[in-house]
């Protein structure tokens, strides 16, 4: 990890369960943050107790969860049997996959409300995923698996800008196709120059 990536503060680590923990990151993805009370969270974890902690550290633990599931995706999909734009396509596949879990309304939030969760959740995208989908880029030019005019550092940079209006903007579940179709669609006809069926 960078050295210029937040460290968040694990502080009172013995009052946060793995119950509500989960609970209270499938109460924000489904509903947004803002909508979200402590209260509703201890309801919904049927804790009768009231929690000696703030919403902004049930949050920040909720962060974490969301960074050890976004880091395990490049190691969970690299196949050396692949072509370097094919494990672009699964990094980002498996991506938005995990994204599908979140309502808008929680990244509304978390860059409106709670811009240093946004900010340290770009920065971990940015250490994990387009850094390697960057060396993937420079390995499929080198193999001419890529198209040669793609420009590297354009194309990590158009990926990351996506990535943000999605996040901040738009669904990711459209009427008629995911934004992982989409996304396939786009990025595979720029890199091997051809076209793919997006169907289910």
């Amino acid at each position: 990890m960078g050295a210029k990536l937040l460290r968040f503060k694990r502080k009172n680590k013995e009052h946060f369960t793995m119950e509500i923990a989960a609970t209270a990151l499938k109460l924000f993805s489904k509903n947004g943050i803002r909508a979200v009370s402590k209260q509703d969270i201890i309801n919904a974890a049927r804790e009768k107790m009231n929690l000696p902690i703030s919403k902004d550290e049930i949050l920040e633990q909720c962060m974490a969860e969301i960074e050890s599931e976004i880091r395990k995706i490049v190691p969970k999909t690299h196949d050396p049997l692949l072509s370097p734009a094919d494990q672009i396509l699964r990094i980002y596949n498996d991506l938005f996959h995990y994204m599908l879990n979140f309502n808008l309304a929680f990244f509304n939030d978390l860059r409106k409300y709670h811009s240093m969760h946004f900010n340290y959740l770009m920065e971990v995208l940015e250490d994990s995923i387009y850094n390697e989908v960057k060396r993937l880029l420079k390995k499929g030019k080198a193999q001419g698996n890529i198209m040669f005019w793609i420009d590297v550092d354009l194309e990590c940079f158009i990926h990351k800008t996506m990535l943000t209006q999605i996040l901040s903007e738009f669904n990711l579940q459209t009427n008629d196709y995911t934004i992982e179709q989409i996304y396939t669609q786009i990025f595979t006809v720029r890199f091997k120059g051809i076209q793919v069926d997006i169907s289910d």
